[in-house]
């Protein structure tokens, strides 16, 4: 569904791909974005992704200038979601929410977050993961804060794109 992933099946298989875009699934709203005191961040998606939550969220956990609310919309609970549940429970920065993912669930949260949080880390396996996430994001007018793969650097004027979400959120 990407380039890197078209580059990465040429490469290891010498076959051309066609690029075929994941469909869109949670309704269409206008952009906004008015935090008030507490922010609420939103990070959604399958537990096969939980590996980044601790690189990408627990700078923000141990950041005291920073106050937030978490919900995190998942398939299932995981050693890595476990681990950012325990360091957020011993901390004065951040709560965490942890809500079983649905269509509904998801489409619901984007509905009362401020933003969405995509974190991530430089390894192959990572580079020709899809953008829907973030497309889904900026569909439902939700700022998003997302590390800088090769398919969210295709849509960096729509979001903030980097390495170090502590530097996206202030």
């Amino acid at each position: 569904q990407t380039d890197a992933m078209a580059r990465h099946v040429l490469g290891t298989f010498g076959r051309e791909s066609t690029i075929i875009e994941e469909p869109y699934e949670v309704p269409a709203a206008p952009p906004r974005f008015d935090p008030g005191s507490l922010i609420k961040l939103l990070w959604y998606g399958r537990s096969g992704n939980h590996d980044t939550l601790c690189p990408g969220i627990l700078p923000l956990v141990d950041d005291a200038t920073v106050r937030f609310d978490l919900t995190v919309v998942t398939d299932r609970l995981s050693r890595d979601l476990m681990t950012l549940a325990r360091r957020m429970s011993d901390s004065d920065t951040g709560n965490l929410t942890i809500r079983e993912w649905s269509l509904s669930c998801q489409a619901e949260a984007l509905s009362r977050t401020d933003l969405v949080l995509i974190p991530s880390f430089d390894r192959q396996d990572k580079h020709v993961k899809g953008h829907n996430r973030l497309t889904e994001s900026i569909r439902a007018g939700v700022p998003a804060l997302v590390y800088a793969l090769p398919a969210y650097r295709e849509l960096a004027e729509f979001c903030w794109c980097g390495e170090d979400l502590r530097v996206g959120l202030r």
